[in-house]
């Protein structure tokens, strides 16, 4: 056999003070770093992003906007203990798909059903929905159901509930048709979807499980939250004013509603204080006093749980301005972020600045308010999957099925896919699953490793061959 030889051209703009120091900090060729830095991966959080196989940085299930009442609806029949079916395709991403919602649902106490179209054709069916009519109460599709206009419709009108998971292209009918029949659809490819769009089906039946299985803790989910931050003019909470004020109220970890303004303070603002937040004299000089910012601060808050990081330096300051005018302390839960921060990270320094360098956050703080909100809402999700292990093995433990779904369908392995595949090709080393377990043993007989390309070629095909000879059955 012949080897073919590659003559790479790199580009030669790259200029080595860029890529060396990204070279010796991870590890990597300066030729790996070029290309790195040509395909966009130019800054150490990029690189570090792109190497990571963590799922804390998989893109949240409550970005899709139907997921709550998703959700919402499949709790509903669950607890009822009502029948389900799922409706699924037979390819591997569809038989995945059909796995993983049904394991979930009988894990959460349902005795689900499950359809894989034979003969019928590609998605839903009005024949099939018939012979199912007096048997189930919600109908769940993966994998398939965007198009299915008309079948919707029949299923709405039987008096069954249908929620529709896919991540095909949707029609434009779409969207007036689902508000109009109060149809919950999870699809990446929906306007308003502002996460990671090329997911495989069963990458998107993922996100609804996660969330499903969220739903179930009743302390953090469908709860609100406000985080908050100051800036101040100083360190001394009786010398010093607050100069700045922002909260964000939170629901699921997304931001949902937000208070931000300057405060003008009494006395100037400090040159060395200035150098840090960059907070002029200049930006508050029209900003609103203290005394009619906290009226309006009192009430965006309510009696919401206050997440901040170092409470007791921004309450202190929060409390003093409240006292000063006649207003009682503030109550409501806390929940410090800084304290959390240095019961779980050795860390030298657990600064919001320090944190975000670590664990790679999206939103970096600026010490600007606002700004280090954002990043304390990035922090209190890091710590919630930190502590909940449970949720961290459930999601871990099925990447194996997400894996085989992902590569079938050839989707891009950047993002999240890119994070599922790396985890999952572990997973799938050490699966629970008896039938991973075997595909696994599979290839290790014929001395072959597990990797993407042999997935693709070697373990997906057999999973293809019963749908394609009409026995999906035998590959669920």
């Amino acid at each position: 056999m012949n080897h073919v030889i590659y003559k790479w051209k790199i580009k030669p703009t790259i200029p080595d003070e860029i890529v060396l120091p990204i070279a010796s900090k991870f590890n990597i060729s300066p030729l790996l770093s070029k290309i790195l830095y040509n395909r966009g991966y130019d800054t150490e959080d990029k690189i570090k992003m792109f190497i990571t196989n963590d799922i804390i940085y998989l893109d949240s299930p409550f970005l899709f906007p139907d997921m709550e009442p998703a959700i919402n609806i499949i709790r509903k029949h669950i607890d009822a203990n009502k029948k389900i079916l799922i409706w699924g395709d037979r390819d591997t991403d569809g038989i995945t798909s059909v796995v993983l919602l049904y394991n979930t649902l009988k894990m959460l106490g349902c005795k689900p059903i499950w359809y894989i179209p034979q003969s019928e054709g590609y998605g839903l069916n009005k024949e099939i929905i018939d012979r199912y009519k007096q048997q189930v109460s919600l109908i769940i599709t993966v994998d398939c159901g965007i198009s299915s206009l008309e079948e919707i419709r029949y299923i709405k009108q039987l008096g069954i509930d249908i929620v529709i998971t896919d991540h095909h292209e949707p029609p434009k009918e779409i969207y007036e048709f689902k508000n109009n029949l109060d149809v919950p659809v999870i699809n990446p490819y929906l306007e308003n979807y502002l996460g990671f769009k090329d997911l495989s089906g069963v990458g998107v039946v993922l996100k609804l499980v996660w969330g499903l299985i969220l739903s179930y803790d009743q302390q953090i989910i469908n709860r609100d939250f406000v985080v908050l931050d100051v800036e101040t003019t100083g360190l001394s909470q009786i010398k010093n004013e607050i100069c700045e004020l922002a909260c964000v109220r939170i629901r699921n970890f997304l931001a949902k509603e937000t208070f931000h303004t300057l405060i003008k303070p009494q006395q100037p603002i400090p040159e060395e204080i200035i150098k840090v937040h960059g907070i002029t004299n200049e930006m508050v000089l029209h900003a609103p006093k203290i005394k009619d910012v906290l009226p309006k601060f009192l009430e965006f808050i309510k009696d919401d749980t206050l997440i901040i990081h170092n409470a007791e330096f921004d309450l202190g300051f929060i409390n003093n301005s409240l006292q000063s005018l006649g207003y009682p302390k503030i109550e409501n839960k806390v929940i410090d972020t800084l304290e959390l921060s240095r019961k779980f990270f050795l860390l030298k320094s657990h600064s919001l600045d320090a944190l975000s360098s670590e664990f790679m956050f999206r939103h970096k703080p600026t010490h600007r308010a606002l700004d280090d909100v954002y990043a304390t809402i990035e922090l209190f999700t890091y710590l919630y999957y930190l502590q909940n292990h449970k949720i961290r093995f459930f999601i871990e433990d099925n990447l194996d099925l997400v894996t085989l779904g992902t590569i079938s369908d050839i989707m891009p392995l950047i993002k999240d896919n890119r994070i599922i595949v790396k985890r999952g090709i572990e997973t799938l080393s050490r699966s629970r699953k008896p039938a991973c377990r075997i595909l696994y043993q599979y290839l290790i007989d014929k001395g072959e490793t597990l990797d993407a390309e042999n997935i693709s070629w070697e373990l997906i095909p057999i999973l293809n061959a019963a749908g394609r000879m009409q026995k999906s059955e035998v590959a669920v």
